[in-house]
């Protein structure tokens, strides 16, 4: 794979420099992937679905023009009420 990438000219004069640039480019990108990949793994899919939901909730209720402090009081309101059954 070849990427090329545009520099600005201050940087690109300070990188021709470094001998082993092409390694070190290298290197930190396998190490991104890697991180990219770790990321991926690091929720479970049902823990994905919860936040998906939520956001869909959220969206929902701008449309709906709910107030942020509403929807606070609601969540607050929905917390005593489960606790009430704990």
């Amino acid at each position: 794979m070849s990427i090329t990438i545009e520099l600005p000219a201050d940087i690109e004069a300070r990188v021709r420099a470094i001998p082993d640039l092409d390694q070190r480019v290298a290197e930190f990108l396998r190490n991104q992937a890697g991180l990219e990949e770790w990321r991926g793994r690091r929720y479970s899919p049902d823990a994905k679905a919860v936040v998906a939901g939520a956001m869909a909730e959220a969206a929902r209720l701008r449309e709906d023009r709910v107030s942020r402090e509403q929807a606070f009081r609601d969540l607050r309101e929905a917390g005593e009420q489960i606790s009430k059954h704990l």
